[in-house]
């Protein structure tokens, strides 16, 4: 022949591409003029891989008018004749193998076919053993990134939680080879979500101070599916529905070929999210991705509700600091006030009393000026929430 190729079905099925290619001397290469090709620019063929069914073609200008489609692309290319078969391993077609004859007819005898049928079921092992090998080593790598993740949040203190989700945006993004990635936080009402941490990869323009206070009812097909706890994956854009219109441009001005939104949940409310896009490639995300990116949004989950609690319990501290120095005041002004009475009342009964109970009038007059010197020495404490009883003591003594 003149020509051989594999061409391979896309995650969902749905688009197609020239993956591998031979040419003959002086056979134009057709490869890459079939990329990501929707399968319904094919509706003749492609319904017969589907069935598992060879296609055998010995005269393209022979083909049925229902075919005019394809016959049309296989003139195009100056093909005369063509036979395609499935690839199909456990029961699901992962594409097709072809094979096309440019400068003369020609009629594949059914000993050849069986042959290439055993071929075609040979590059379909090959293909679907390849592809087990590398999903079982990512999904290690991704194990053993999301352990790494998990540790190195375990004692992140709130001042250094912006920086680990940085670092953790950017080990992501760097494994998974998208553009960017990036998390959202909704605001306390729900009502408004904000890009609040960031990471681009060589050559992409952040995006983060554009994407601040942005209404989230505009975007009501994406995130109400994110309420759920569903994952938002987008594997082409332009394929997306009319309900989505809002995020179909926002997403094609910002390039994006293909996306996914895994929500972060704490107690069953959608908190934020995590995103990561592709701009120059179109990246399908597994199931066992999607399960361990939701392993990285609990983690940020527990790490942004640690730091809130953190600043609540702050606050509060806060808050009984001014009472406490409140109280010292008061109790302060108090204690003088009484002082000072007991000072004008002793000079009132000098001569009248004997000396023992003058004396021990002046003693109650100087345990109230020590109280008050106590207090007084408090309440100009810096730091009223942490001041060590004992040792105040020990010291004013």
């Amino acid at each position: 022949v003149d020509r051989s190729y594999v061409f391979l079905f896309s995650a969902d099925g749905r688009r197609v591409s020239n993956t591998h290619e031979w040419c003959s001397a002086g056979i134009d290469p057709g490869i890459g003029n079939v990329q990501d090709v929707s399968v319904d620019a094919y509706p003749w063929v492609m319904p017969k891989f589907a069935r598992g069914e060879v296609v055998h073609i010995p005269d393209v200008s022979r083909l049925p008018p229902e075919a005019a489609g394809e016959r049309r692309e296989m003139q195009a290319q100056g093909i005369k004749s063509l036979i395609n078969l499935p690839l199909v391993c456990g029961g699901r077609t992962l594409g097709f193998v072809g094979f096309d004859s440019v400068r003369a007819r020609k009629t594949w005898p059914d000993d050849h076919v069986k042959l290439l049928k055993v071929v075609g079921e040979i590059i379909a092992g090959a293909i679907e053993r390849a592809r087990a090998t590398a999903a079982l080593t990512r999904q290690v790598q991704m194990e053993k990134m999301v352990a790494d993740v998990s540790t190195r949040f375990i004692n992140v203190g709130a001042g250094q939680l912006d920086r680990e989700i940085d670092r953790t945006l950017e080990k992501i993004g760097t494994f998974t080879d998208v553009s960017r990635s990036y998390l959202f936080q909704l605001s306390g009402d729900r009502r408004h979500m904000s890009n609040t941490h960031e990471w681009c990869s060589s050559g992409f323009a952040p995006h983060i101070h554009q994407l601040q206070g942005l209404p989230v009812e505009e975007f009501a097909y994406s995130m109400d599916r994110m309420r759920r706890g569903e994952a938002f994956q987008v594997l082409r854009v332009d394929d997306l529905p009319a309900e989505a219109q809002r995020e179909k441009l926002e997403f094609r001005s910002a390039g994006i070929q293909s996306l996914i939104n895994v929500p972060i949940m704490a107690k069953g409310d959608m908190i934020g999210f995590l995103g990561f896009e592709a701009v120059h490639t179109r990246i399908a995300w597994s199931d066992d991705d999607i399960r361990l990116l939701r392993m990285i949004g609990e983690i940020l989950a527990n790490a942004l509700a640690s730091r809130s609690a953190e600043a609540q319990l702050e606050a509060s501290l806060r808050e009984k600091e001014v009472l406490l120095r409140e109280i010292h005041h008061r109790v302060k002004n108090n204690l003088q006030v009484i002082h000072s009475l007991l000072y004008l009342q002793s000079d009132a009964i000098r001569d009248r009393v004997s000396p023992l109970a003058l004396n021990a009038f002046r003693q109650s007059q100087g345990r109230i000026k020590s109280m008050a010197t106590i207090h007084d020495r408090l309440y100009r404490d810096n730091d009223l929430a942490t001041a060590h009883g004992s040792a105040k003591m020990h010291a004013n003594v």
